[in-house]
């Protein structure tokens, strides 16, 4: 379940557009394939264990929105700073993602963005509250993504499912798991739902796999068949499955850099680039020269559209905390080509910087 960060790679590679795209975006959301393991069912082979009467599970049982309250809490061994990770209290954050765009991920949002109620989980004295609210109406998705021959009875149901819940600076996650091989997700249905029948390609049966309205618990066991075929058994219950523990990670997508935030900015997808300073970003065809050189940059970043600031990168897909004034080319991205470019001058601090839009010009060809 753990996953590597993907090497982001050159400054000249960056500069192509799709390169750049599946590169940084990589290192941000190999963790999304386990967000919610009901979509793995688009991609992956399985079989569906018929829940158990009495949940199997050894944990505290669901109580309305209160998914667990006092669960021990476990520190991952792989944790650098335990000591500095058992200081991290709040993890009501989740990813901001888009199935429907590639998985695009949008950073990190508050619960309280997904789900009504004042959601929260927080850790106190090593053990675990989960507070999750009801999802907001426009969260809630159909079972559409299940493979045809799958029949989800009623058929309008919708549900809300996540894996993991982060802190604040994205550094760390907490998910339930047993180990790389058993984790779980929690579900959110609207009604009492059973997903039953084995898919026309008969990669996925369900044998009345029940989830009940309001949150689940859904544990998967994932079993390596061959190099290229995995199955995966899920079993649902609404108390924690039996030998399972919230576990706090530290994110291996996670960058330590600093970060430039650009307040104003139009509602585009925008390639950030720091240059050596004194580089020559005076027309389009000088900073094109320059971008040929890897020796001119300092750091690069992506601000995906709705968002206003990144995190940069420095060629060794480190974090880049350069302090200094900096000359910063900005340029707006549809997903296929770059528009004009735009140029500043930006003071950064250990990274750092803050300023308005209105400080970037035009830059002429």
């Amino acid at each position: 379940m753990k996953n590597k960060k993907t090497n982001v790679g050159s400054f000249a590679q960056a500069k192509n557009a799709e390169g750049f795209f599946s590169t940084i975006l990589q290192a941000k959301i190999c963790s999304i394939l386990a967000i919610t393991a009901l979509v793995a069912v688009i991609g992956f082979s399985m079989v569906s264990c018929e829940d158990d009467a009495d949940g199997n599970g050894d944990g505290n049982a669901i109580e309305g929105n209160t998914i667990t309250t006092g669960e021990e809490v476990v520190y991952d061994s792989s944790i650098k700073n335990v000591t500095e990770a058992k200081k991290v209290t709040d993890f009501s954050y989740m990813e901001d993602y888009d199935f429907s765009n590639g998985f695009e991920i949008n950073g990190i949002k508050p619960l309280s963005y997904y789900l009504d109620g004042s959601p929260s989980v927080t850790i106190s004295g090593g053990k675990v509250t989960i507070i999750l609210g009801t999802p907001k109406s426009s969260f809630l998705e159909e079972f559409g993504y299940l493979r045809e021959g799958i029949t989800v009875t009623p058929s309008d149901t919708k549900s809300f499912a996540r894996t993991y819940f982060f802190s604040s600076d994205y550094k760390y996650n907490l998910c339930c798991m047993k180990d790389d091989e058993n984790y779980a997700f929690l579900i959110y249905v609207d009604k009492d739902v059973t997903i039953n029948g084995t898919g026309t390609d008969e990669v996925a049966t369900y044998k009345n796999v029940s989830l009940k309205k309001g949150w689940n618990y859904m544990s998967v066991n994932k079993k390596i068949e061959t190099v290229n075929y995995n199955t995966y058994t899920y079993t649902s219950s609404t108390t924690m499955p039996s030998g399972f523990k919230w576990t706090v990670f530290e994110n291996e997508n996670y960058i330590d850099g600093g970060t430039l935030t650009i307040n104003n900015l139009p509602r585009d997808s925008f390639l950030v680039y720091v240059l050596k300073s004194g580089t020559n970003v005076s027309t389009s065809s000088a900073i094109e020269n320059a971008m040929e050189m890897d020796t001119n940059m300092e750091a690069f970043g992506l601000i995906l559209s709705g968002g206003n600031s990144c995190v940069l990168i420095d060629q060794k897909s480190k974090g880049w905390k350069g302090t200094g004034t900096f000359p910063v080319v900005l340029t707006s991205y549809d997903g296929y080509n770059f528009t004009e470019y735009k140029s500043a001058n930006i003071t950064f601090t250990d990274g750092y910087a803050t300023i308005n839009y209105s400080v970037f010009s035009d830059v002429t060809p």
